[in-house]
């Protein structure tokens, strides 16, 4: 039945909530503090597979700084949902270990760790609240409007909600309010998006955010991305190399390992597997889009 499927979710859920209780048990009054500035992430020497099957991520080294922005490319498996998912904890290195301001990341308490990370991941989802409970994912009582609001415009999504009736106290989806809110594609992204604006944290990271959006929508939007995430660490996943080509350093990943790194220049003149893949995709939307001067300009730049 639907009532018991969703009691095996929820007592899933309960048992994943309570595993950093389980494994930190007796640490908790020796975690060292964590303030919400990150001035460094390194992946050292970092290895993770399923079990027994083939490494997924293989001696993986990286160092991220404040302000850097990187961009992670790569055919689909290469390892770069996995990248994110071993630095924000849902995953566990099977070798190596990654540091936050030198020291481990297993001596800070994950509860205060995860409030470090604003992020966008690829399977994101909306429930069936308000928009602002959405955005800032708690209840109204604690919930600040001008921060949503502000929130809301940053991601380019304040002239959606002012035409709807109640504004931020709009129900998403129609399955609680018949007259709920349906947002296309790009509008869902846009609400990721001033969701983990209103987070605030110090690591943003954007795992394929805007795959369902063209690539001129994309590229815009990653350029916005650009100027939101001034000042913080920024990691951004993209499937189309020419969206990320403003990032500081970028690493192609193929089998799980950093097989070419640099910034988007220097890996043109590499001339290498990224080199050769932008060409690929460049003629691609060429081919596709051979009449629209607007499309050349802004994805062949």
């Amino acid at each position: 039945s639907i009532l018991g499927t969703a009691s095996n979710l929820v007592s899933d859920f309960r048992d994943f909530m309570e595993l950093d209780s389980e494994k930190n048990k007796g640490k908790k009054q020796n975690y060292r503090k964590l303030d919400n500035e990150i001035q460094k992430i390194e992946f050292k020497d970092v290895s993770f597979s399923y079990g027994d099957s083939k490494n997924i991520i293989e001696g993986l080294n990286l160092i991220i700084n404040k302000g850097e922005k990187l961009g992670l490319v790569g055919v689909n498996g290469a390892g770069k949902t996995t990248f994110v998912n071993l630095l924000c904890g849902l995953y566990e290195p099977t070798k190596g270990e990654i540091l936050i301001n030198g020291f481990s990341k297993s001596d800070y308490d994950p509860s205060e760790l995860r409030k470090v990370f604003s992020t966008v991941f690829q399977d994101s989802n909306v429930f069936p609240f308000t928009v602002a409970e959405n955005i800032a994912m708690s209840e109204k009582n604690n919930t600040d409007l001008e921060r949503v609001l502000n929130c809301i415009e940053t991601a380019d999504l304040a002239k959606k909600i002012e035409g709807t009736r109640d504004g931020v106290s709009s129900q998403v989806l129609k399955i609680i309010d018949s007259d709920g809110l349906i947002m296309s594609g790009g509008e869902m992204q846009k609400l990721y998006l001033a969701r983990a604006l209103y987070k605030n944290g110090s690591i943003m990271i954007l795992d394929e955010p805007t795959a369902a959006l063209d690539p001129i929508a994309e590229r815009n939007q990653y350029l916005q991305y650009e100027t939101i995430c001034k000042n913080k660490i920024a990691i951004y996943i993209s499937h189309r190399l020419a969206s990320t080509s403003f990032c500081d350093k970028i690493a192609f990943l193929e089998n799980g390992r950093i097989m070419e790194y640099g910034s988007h220049d220097e890996l043109i003149k590499l001339g290498g597997k990224y080199n050769s893949m932008f060409e690929i995709q460049r003629e691609y939307y060429k081919e596709e889009n051979e009449d629209s001067e607007l499309v050349k300009a802004t994805i062949l730049e």
